[in-house]
């Protein structure tokens, strides 16, 4: 197949592998600051590990003034706790890295004056930071922004965020959990849940204008906005959402799991379900005076109510279904994902909330999932697709833990036994 000028799906299938492998790169613990990239470059003994830890008893106490002494290449292993303050890389390729993952280390601003650097945004990447800037391993709660990205702001960077989860974050303007601007931001978001977030315009998770952003392994869950419940993309914005569940957010107008409005979406192996708004429960596309476009593309994908589920404002796509108005499938299923809860011996109060996505398993010999049956959801990805490509290697779906392998199954992988 001649690849030098793909039609829109061609491309589609072209871009998973090449931005995933660039994933799994940097999930290796690899970063580009040490080929040159990034801010300030490290030091002549090169890089350092800065311990951080709320008790004092290290290197900082506070992760800002890590990241302020530390030089790009350098490392800031942040031990469990809750650190108050926002948090701004200032141009730096380093990792701040968590001991023990987002569930032990909590980044709340707590009272976070008003300076103009994101006022109550918890995490800023404001300063053109490359891939090598990461924020790995935290919980992000409690931002609330007078204007957008009450949880993280990105404005013409191009960070790495992995392993983090992002809750109760609100925004006044548009999204409640992230913001990401500037035709040259290019995120990379991996391993990541939102939930309960919200915005009072668009994008209760996600919002992005004139940037391209790639979420790769995330779930959605529980937002909500004006418009686009879990996901909103204007401005000739691209996002690339892969092995991804997008499922029971809402909007009060339209667009309960995605809004887009001159910008694309590409959803490659994944689930979009149970999402709620007036108009356009799953997608909503509005398209704005030409030469701009609107483009939706499901590959692979559980997607509740099919191409009914996905209106298009202003845009003829039940007359003209092509790939290139409206909405492109390959592939595309329509069932219920069977979502079942890791812990259900629990009662129902004390659950985590991010456990209940997994996909039933009757071979796990647990009496609901027998009841239930076997999730459609389960080895539907793509069969061209490795796991090691889609970046969920030793990953799994299902309450047996046991890691997922080709043809892979659709939706977020929670971490497996390996």
């Amino acid at each position: 197949m001649d690849h030098s000028n793909p039609s829109p799906l061609e491309a589609v299938r072209i871009r998973p592998v090449t931005n995933l492998l660039f994933a799994l790169f940097l999930a290796a613990g690899m970063t580009l600051a040490a080929f040159g990239c990034g801010g300030d470059s490290a030091s002549s003994q090169g890089p350092k590990t800065w311990t951080v830890k709320v008790t004092g008893d290290a290197d900082h106490r506070s992760i800002q003034a890590c990241i302020d002494e530390a030089a790009s290449g350098d490392t800031c292993l942040v031990y469990p706790g809750t650190y108050k303050g926002a948090v701004r890389f200032k141009g730096k390729a380093i990792k701040v890295v968590s001991q023990d993952g987002p569930r032990e280390t909590i980044l709340d601003p707590g009272d976070v004056d008003q300076d103009g650097l994101g006022d109550g945004t918890v995490v800023q990447f404001v300063d053109n930071e490359k891939p090598g800037a990461i924020l790995d391993g935290f919980t992000v709660t409690g931002g609330h922004a007078q204007d957008h990205g009450g949880g993280i702001y990105i404005e013409g960077a191009s960070p790495t965020i992995r392993n983090c989860i992002l809750v109760a974050n609100t925004a006044e303007g548009d999204g409640g959990g992230l913001y990401c601007v500037g035709s040259t931001a290019r995120p990379l978001v991996f391993n990541t849940v939102f939930y309960g977030n919200a915005a009072s315009g668009q994008g209760g998770a996600v919002c992005t204008l004139f940037a391209s952003l790639d979420l790769v392994n995330c779930l959605f869950f529980d937002n909500n906005a004006l418009r686009g419940g879990a996901v909103c993309a204007r401005e000739q914005s691209s996002v690339n959402l892969q092995s991804s569940t997008v499922a029971y957010n809402d909007a009060t107008e339209r667009g309960g799991g995605i809004y887009l409005r001159d910008a694309t979406a590409t959803v490659t192996n994944g689930i979009i379900w149970g999402n709620v708004a007036p108009s356009g429960p799953q997608a909503y596309l509005e398209q704005s005076a030409a030469p701009k476009t609107t483009r939706f593309y499901a590959r692979y994908t559980d997607l509740e109510g099919g191409r009914a589920a996905v209106v298009g404002g202003g845009l003829d796509c039940d007359a003209v279904p092509t790939a290139d108005l409206c909405m492109g499938a390959e592939e595309l299923l329509q069932a219920p994902p069977l979502f079942v809860p890791l812990d259900v011996d629990l009662p129902a109060p004390e659950r985590d909330p991010t456990l209940a996505y997994y996909l039933s398993e009757p071979a796990t010999g647990r009496p609901d999932q027998t009841a239930l049956g076997r999730s459609p959801c389960i080895d539907r990805g793509d069969p061209d697709l490795l796991v090691s490509e889609l970046g969920i290697e030793g990953r799994t779906t299902r309450t047996d833990l046991g890691p997922d392998a080709e043809p892979a199954d659709l939706g977020y992988h929670y971490e497996g036994t390996e």
